[in-house]
């Protein structure tokens, strides 16, 4: 029915009409499209979906933090939609692609540093939804303050030993300013623009694409 400016995928989304950004969708439009269900991502949206409650619509929240957390919201969002059996359908395709994909980690896997953003330098830390497609991956989740997401620094992506870095913010020359701050203990280190951050950092049914990529970039690293 309608879609944030942040909702990009499936393609088919982007021909339906725009509620606002994705923190701060507007209540009024939503109001009048008069919405059967309303889903919600949650914290970034919590002042809206609790004016939407008042308003008695229906509010079903989608904010998977880790992987067994996304496979879950399949079943929940089929249930809420009357579509159980295309929901589980879904489902276990996609459990199915994971499985041939997931590789077992182990003490000599490589340890992957993950940067999710520039300025502030951020990681996604080892309580991250993004942990899960490392582990899967069969890497080692090489940021962990016991946060989720957590601003660090030049000093800690040192101090974290990372084998490979994971730029899932890329920006033009962020490689030789990383290779530039690490200086010799650098020299081995793999660093890798994704082709497509959306499917690392946005939890949803193309977590396959992200742990295969990123299982093939562990396997060129093995190889080097």
């Amino acid at each position: 029915m309608a879609r944030t400016d942040f909702c990009n995928w499936p393609p088919e989304a982007l021909n339906k009409p725009i509620i606002g950004s994705f923190d701060a969708p507007s209540v009024e439009l939503i109001s009048s499209l008069n919405p059967e269900i309303v889903f919600s991502a949650g914290a970034p949206q919590a002042l809206q979906t609790e004016k939407l409650k008042r308003l008695g619509f229906n509010i079903i929240s989608i904010s998977p933090h880790t992987i067994e957390e996304l496979l879950e919201s399949f079943t929940l969002i089929g249930e809420a939609t009357g579509r159980t059996s295309q929901a589980s359908l879904a489902l276990i395709s996609l459990e199915k692609k994971l499985e041939e994909l997931s590789v077992l980690s182990s003490q000599n896997s490589p340890r992957i540093y993950a940067e999710i953003s520039v300025d502030p330098m951020m990681a996604a830390g080892k309580k991250s939804y993004i942990d899960g497609i490392i582990e899967l991956s069969g890497g080692i989740n090489a940021a962990d303050l016991g946060k989720d997401y957590f601003v660090t620094g030049y000093e800690y992506l040192i101090k974290s030993s990372p084998d490979i870095i994971l730029l899932l913010e890329p920006q033009r020359g962020r490689e030789e300013r990383l290779r530039h701050s690490l200086g010799p203990k650098g020299a081995g280190v793999k660093i890798v623009s994704v082709e497509n951050p959306d499917v690392y950092i946005r939890p949803g049914p193309r977590v396959y694409e992200a742990v295969g990529e990123l299982a093939a970039i562990i396997s060129q690293y093995a190889d080097e």
